[in-house]
Order: C-alpha cells, then sequence, then structure tokens
C-alpha cells in the first residue's frame, strides 16, 4: 500500500527577485486530503530540503505539505504544497 511522494525544498521567493530563502531543519505537517487524515510530520534537512519517501497511503491519494515559520526573522511565514502519490 505505500505510495510515492518527489521530494521539495522548503522555501520561499522573495518578491524582490533575489535568491529563495530556505528554511532549514522545518517541520512540514503532512495531511492526507483524500481521506482527511494527518499523518507523521516530516523534517526539512540542513539545506531545507525534504528528500523524496514513501507514505502508508493508497496510490492516487492527495496529500498536502504545509509549514509554517513560529521564530525568527521570518515569523508567518507559511506555505503549502499538494501532490498526488504514485
Amino acid at each position: 500500500m505505500p505510495s510515492n511522494y518527489q521530494g521539495f525544498r522548503v522555501d520561499y521567493n522573495k518578491e524582490d527577485g533575489t535568491e529563495p530563502v530556505a528554511f532549514p531543519s522545518q517541520t512540514v505537517k503532512v495531511r492526507d486530503v483524500t481521506n482527511s487524515a494527518d499523518l507523521a510530520d516530516l523534517t526539512a534537512d540542513g539545506s531545507g530540503d525534504v528528500a523524496s519517501g514513501t507514505l502508508d497511503v493508497a496510490v492516487g491519494t492527495t496529500i498536502r505539505f504545509y509549514f509554517q515559520v513560529t521564530s525568527g526573522t521570518h515569523k508567518g511565514v507559511s506555505a503549502f504544497k499538494e501532490i498526488v502519490t504514485t
């Protein structure tokens, strides 16, 4: 039953067009949108990347990855990415 997701970077693009700001070691919440269930959190690595992996859901499940920065200069920044597992 496990299905796959592609890796991604936890960051945001600044309005001034300069390099995106990455969020290393950021906790990423995972939500199974198809079945309205929370899954185990993931953590970005020291460069802000979350590696490709598997989730214990059926292939074709819609998943939402999301984060919110809770401290520091970028407090309040949040973003999400939705994918369909393969």
